[in-house]
């Protein structure tokens, strides 16, 4: 099972390694979702689509603030 630590987890390494950029979160987001499709609850998978449509464009996009107030949220 994928669960919500896993996904903060991946996302955080992401985020260290290449610095915020919410395109690149979203796309990271999306490629988890599908690697793990068969393995997320609805609440993930809903966590996981929210986040990828950040690659979809500036006007899905959220902040690193809000994005790491999102993190704590979950």
């Amino acid at each position: 099972m994928y669960t919500k630590e896993m996904f903060k987890k991946d996302i955080q390494e992401l985020i260290s390694e290449k610095g915020y950029k919410p395109e690149k979160v979203g796309k990271k987001a999306f490629d988890l979702c599908m690697a793990n499709i068969g393995e997320v609850d609805d609440e993930l998978y809903n966590i996981l689509m929210d986040v990828a449509t950040m690659e979809n464009g500036p006007e899905f996009e959220m902040t690193e603030e809000e994005f790491n107030q999102f993190l704590q949220k979950m």
